[in-house]
């Protein structure tokens, strides 16, 4: 066993290669978030030698305290605690405790996929309220289901399970999840542009400006970003591509 205990302030963890820096903040980020920043399979996370894992921590922030524990093993058992309390799943920790990792590969931000940014702005609004994070599963859950009825259509020729009803009553789900999800990302985008702003004028002493912006493929910013019409625009487009996504 190992046990890891900060002091306050800044704690500067050191030493070679592959002794275990990582592993200790990995550790931090999974017993905070509910989820590793490096993997998503959990048996990942067990050391290759051992057959499973078990991962405590103390949480002090003088005015509470609590505990969690995870343990892992390769059958694939999860067992989850807070506080005593067994949860159903590590998501559970999610936004009790934020971490925040910052690593070279954040470069992506500005470089990768649209898809990198859009994962930064829904882990921020899982902060701002718990009600996010349902709203996020939610809809991937409704976009899977979708997408396997596609599937199935293509597959079996037009006769997937559920028939043309469910898959408009899973188009309905996937629009109005959709533009939940839009306005909330919109609001916190028009909030960073500013903090943004802020932070680039003290970097580069007032010589050039920089603000950021959530660009659309169903329309434009120019528009009206309510919600209503979000799903009226968001349905217009799904129509249009009917054919090619079956």
């Amino acid at each position: 066993g190992f046990e890891f205990i900060p002091a306050p302030g800044i704690t500067v963890v050191s030493g070679k290669n592959g002794i275990g820096k990582t592993t200790i903040l990995e550790a931090a980020y999974l017993l905070c978030q509910g989820f590793s920043f490096r993997s998503r399979a959990l048996e990942e996370l067990i050391p290759w030698n051992a057959p499973e894992m078990l991962l405590r921590g103390d949480f002090d922030s003088g005015a509470s305290a609590s505990m969690r524990a995870v343990l892992l093993n390769r059958s694939g058992r999860v067992v989850v605690k807070k506080d005593g309390e067994e949860c159903d799943r590590l998501s559970s920790f999610f936004g009790m405790a934020p971490a925040v990792v910052m690593e070279p590969s954040d470069i992506e931000l500005v470089r990768g996929a649209p898809e990198m940014r859009r994962r930064y702005l829904d882990e921020i609004l899982c902060f701002r309220r718990a009600q996010n994070a349902d709203t996020l599963r939610r809809f991937r859950r409704v976009l899977r289901e979708r997408n396997q009825w596609l599937r199935q259509n293509r597959l079996r020729s037009g006769s997937a399970v559920g028939g043309e009803d469910l898959l408009q009553v899973l188009t309905r789900q996937l629009v109005d999840l959709s533009a939940k999800i839009w306005m909330e990302r919109t609001a916190l985008v028009a909030e960073i542009s500013g903090i943004l702003s802020g932070y680039y004028a003290e970097l580069s002493a007032g010589a050039d400006g920089i603000a950021c912006a959530y660009r659309s493929s169903v329309f434009s910013a120019s528009e009206d970003l309510s919600a209503d019409v979000f799903r009226a625009k968001y349905l217009e487009k799904l129509d249009s591509l009917e054919s090619s996504e079956r």
